[in-house]
């Protein structure tokens, strides 16, 4: 489902694990509803989105009631990642980013690429971006890096994520 923040004939696309709690902060005095003559987001690679959006997703589980460490365990395990790359979409924060854009056609949109930062869609939405949302858990922080190396080094992983994410990836160059 399209997150989209609406503010006269402006849109602002707000997809997980792209910035998206420091867009919602920015935004707070605009509305769900409406309608835009130009839509503006963020662009991820989908790599480093999918590594993110894997980590946030297994990493915030209980061991109690979800089995959290157990998934821990194999996500950052060379040989039990395959599980995780093979089903690619786990939750909001593995879904392509296509998904929030296919609707809006690509004359009206504009488009920012998150590694940039964020200060180039604030310039041009004139937003206030100071909700700076940062990976301070270290666990996370370490669980990320592992995952990350786990997929550069084994092209196989790698290649089936850029197949997955090929729109997302096709979108992101685009920009």
């Amino acid at each position: 489902m399209n997150r989209i923040a609406y503010n006269r004939d402006k849109g602002l696309v707000i997809i997980s694990k792209c910035a998206s709690m420091s867009c919602e902060a920015a935004v707070s005095n605009w509305t769900f509803t409406g309608e835009a003559k130009t839509f503006f987001g963020l662009i991820r690679h989908p790599i480093d989105r999918w590594v993110s959006g894997i980590v946030q997703y297994y990493g915030s589980l209980s061991e109690e009631h979800d089995g959290g460490d157990s998934f821990r365990k194999r996500l950052v395990d060379k040989k039990d990642i395959s599980w995780f790359v093979d089903k690619g979409i786990h939750d909001i924060h593995t879904e392509p980013q296509i998904w929030h854009w296919q609707d809006i056609p690509a004359p009206q949109r504009k488009l920012f690429k998150f590694e940039d930062g964020v200060s180039a869609l604030s310039s041009a939405l004139k937003l206030n971006f100071s909700h700076a949302h940062k990976l301070i858990d270290p666990n996370k922080i370490k669980m990320r890096q592992q995952v990350k190396k786990i997929i550069q080094e084994n092209t196989m992983y790698k290649n089936k994520l850029l197949k997955q994410y090929s729109a997302d990836l096709d979108l992101w160059a685009s920009i």
